[in-house]
């Protein structure tokens, strides 16, 4: 129905919104956005992305886009340009669901891309599927060794947790972490983890105690 870019950019408002409050409570971490192919592609939405920011008095490190695999390669030049321009405000770039499309291991190279995000569909099954772990073990290696972030989803347990743990990947989500909350409830979780100096408040680091 030609909504996608309006929705985008409803979402990015209020993340934005959202993250300028946990900033003047003090709590400096950044908030992830999805982002659709539409926009991705659409070589307007950087001065979107500016605007919003600049209304928000928000630094672009505020602000972490989420793309699916697809939405980069289908017209992945026109997706690489908005990717830099985004890159270029400081704003950092999230490769979601990560090894259920099909990336070009050229673009992946290329793309000015901070992390990378293992689909749910590996991890949650990694300790009691050899071929899983084998994805999991090799994404989480090869995104080392082309200087990006390896954020693991769906992590439901404490043995995943500690598995990941192990192989160095830097993030976990899933639902042993949290799960989706309303602000207010987050905020307080968040507050209540700054007065803790063990756990990083930019996402749940491997390597730091859990609660």
């Amino acid at each position: 129905m030609g909504l996608m870019r309006a929705l985008d950019a409803r979402v990015l408002e209020l993340a934005c919104s959202q993250a300028r409050a946990w900033l003047d409570m003090g709590l400096d971490i950044w908030v992830n956005v999805n982002v659709s192919r539409d926009s991705i592609q659409d070589i307007a939405y950087p001065d979107l992305l500016r605007t919003a920011l600049g209304r928000h008095g928000l630094p672009g490190r505020a602000i972490v886009l989420e793309v699916t695999e697809d939405g980069l390669l289908e017209s992945a030049d026109q997706a690489r340009k908005v990717v830099e321009l985004a890159a270029d405000l400081g704003v950092r770039m999230a490769i979601d669901d990560f090894g259920t499309g099909f990336s070009s291991l050229g673009r992946l190279r290329d793309l000015p891309v901070d992390y990378l995000k293992i689909d749910q569909t590996f991890v949650t099954d990694a300790l009691v599927e050899s071929q899983n772990a084998a994805i999991v073990e090799s994404v989480v290696s090869l995104a080392h060794r082309l200087g990006r972030q390896v954020v693991a989803e769906g992590v439901e347990d404490e043995a995943t947790l500690a598995y990941l743990d192990r192989l160095a990947a830097d993030y976990a989500q899933g639902y042993f972490i949290g799960r989706p909350v309303p602000p207010e409830e987050i905020t307080q979780r968040l507050q209540a983890e700054a007065a803790s100096p063990v756990i990083d408040l930019q996402a749940v680091a491997l390597g730091t105690p859990v609660d």
